[in-house]
């Protein structure tokens, strides 16, 4: 059983321009990587179902996909979506994570970061 102080990733719309794609560094044996995304989608209910994926950039590959409704997905304590992504697909590398609403062809919502290696101690 892991216990101890894990990295923590916020991502905004990077469509908005100017900001680099911000890097977070696990922890050794963090067992997941909390995200908290600052992106409310216009129109959604609590039973709205929304599907996530996460691309890892430089393969292309989609590593993660997720599908869950508004209500388990939406934190109001700190006004974001909040996400549990397993840290053992997260490989050094760029990522992107769609957000899509139901019958949406494009992403609504992108938003990139990049995982660097954690510094030996």
């Amino acid at each position: 059983q892991w216990s101890g102080p894990a990295a923590l990733l916020f991502l905004s719309d990077t469509r908005r321009g100017g900001a680099a794609a911000p890097a977070v560094a696990l922890r050794p044996g963090q067992p997941f990587l909390p995200v908290l995304v600052d992106y409310q989608p216009p129109g959604v209910t609590a039973q709205t179902s929304l599907s996530l994926g996460l691309v890892r950039v430089e393969a292309g590959l989609v590593v993660w996909t997720h599908r869950a409704p508004w209500s388990e997905l939406w934190d109001a304590p700190t006004q974001a979506m909040f996400l549990l992504l397993p840290a053992r697909l997260l490989e050094p590398g760029g990522y992107r994570l769609e957000i899509r609403l139901p019958g949406a062809a494009a992403s609504p919502h992108v938003a990139t970061f990049r995982v660097v290696a954690a510094r030996a101690r």
